[in-house]
């Protein structure tokens, strides 16, 4: 048999600062958020309302399937379906009209992002995935209350890559207010 041999290493307070995170980063409107990639499970397309775009996935509307979701029976107007991905029922939800924004039409770049948030998967409609981005903790800024615009408990910070401001999202707070 074979001694295997464990290095421990030390974490001193410099490599805890430094600390990076990845965040997969989309858009909304004109803004371009991210959440950490962590909680990302799948990317998939988007069927209908989009006509001759073929993707591979049907959202249905079932009230039935939403009620563990939604125990006061009453589901919200940013729930747009559900989705049935590997056995599990999974509700989606418009990212736009949950964060109070305008509806806007569904295109052939609108996707959902399926994510585990608190160990409940959910997916989210976006307008476009935009790709990953690389974040260390000194990076990211604080973001300043805009009248009219996201409540800032659902935000971690925003960072300033290239001149353009992508907000971070704490997705599990999203999801999770009422």
């Amino acid at each position: 048999m074979q001694a295997i041999s464990v290095k421990e290493r030390k974490i001193d307070d410099s490599d805890v600062s430094t600390c990076e995170k990845v965040y997969l980063t989309f858009a909304l409107g004109n803004r371009e958020y991210g959440i950490e990639l962590l909680k990302v499970r799948k990317l998939v397309g988007i069927t209908t309302p989009v006509p001759k775009v073929h993707r591979y996935v049907k959202i249905d509307l079932c009230s039935s399937h939403l009620s563990p979701f939604f125990p006061g029976g009453i589901i919200p107007q940013y729930v747009k379906g559900i989705i049935t991905l590997q056995g599990r029922v999974i509700p989606i939800i418009d990212l736009r009209l949950k964060l109070k924004f305008h509806e806007a039409v569904y295109t052939h770049e609108t996707s959902i992002i399926i994510i585990d948030s608190r160990d409940k998967p959910a997916g989210i409609i976006v307008d476009k995935i935009l790709g990953t981005l690389d974040v260390k903790s000194e990076e990211i800024e604080d973001v300043l209350p805009i009248r009219n615009e996201i409540n800032t408990e659902y935000l971690l910070g925003k960072v300033i890559i290239n001149e353009k401001a992508k907000i971070l999202l704490d997705i599990d707070k999203v999801l999770n207010a009422e």
